[in-house]
């Protein structure tokens, strides 16, 4: 039970029957007990203590975004959660922009996976394209981001054969073109 000896903030009784009181500098995610302690003629007396915990204030912390299996169009991507913040994470996946420091109004993959590892593939990308990503999660505190990490996509390669006849040739029926783009 806190008592005059505990940390203590002085108020003036005589501003009505209603004390109301703020605290500076407590710990996030501590419990803490509080109570009224009032002197008559020298005396100490007590009320029943409150019990209060303050609220996690901590973002969640991520660590390095791993990027392999990069084509021309794809990307795997794997990171995991470092630190929740003291809170259930409600979110998590990856953000991805052509410009550093995506955010979630860029574009982003949502993982479904529980537990602090997570991975996703990126499609649709474009080829010969830098893109910047970074891992995200969500919790009742807000959004921790990891720090900017950066890939770029491989160029075309296409192989195509055709015979001549198909291209619009005549007389060279056995006659093939190859082309490859790289």
């Amino acid at each position: 039970n806190p008592d005059i000896n505990n940390n203590y903030i002085y108020m003036d009784a005589s501003l009505g029957n209603i004390i109301t009181s703020s605290y500076d500098g407590l710990s996030v995610g501590t419990k803490y007990y509080a109570r009224v302690a009032y002197k008559i003629d020298g005396e100490y007396y007590y009320t029943s203590s409150q019990e209060f915990v303050t609220a996690s204030a901590n973002i969640p912390s991520l660590s390095i975004v791993k990027i392999d299996q990069i084509t021309s169009n794809e990307a795997r991507l794997s990171s995991s959660i470092s630190d929740d913040g003291g809170a259930e994470i409600s979110q998590k996946g990856f953000c991805i922009s052509t410009s550093q420091d995506p955010d979630l109004d860029d574009i982003v993959i949502t993982s479904s996976s529980s537990g602090i590892s997570f991975e996703s593939n990126v499609s649709e990308l474009n080829f010969e394209t830098k893109y910047y990503t970074r891992s995200y999660a969500i919790n009742q505190s807000g959004v921790g981001y990891s720090q900017n990490y950066d890939f770029t996509t491989a160029g075309l390669s296409l192989v195509a054969t055709n015979r001549c006849d198909q291209l619009g040739g005549s007389g060279l029926s056995d006659f093939e073109a190859k082309c490859q783009y790289w």
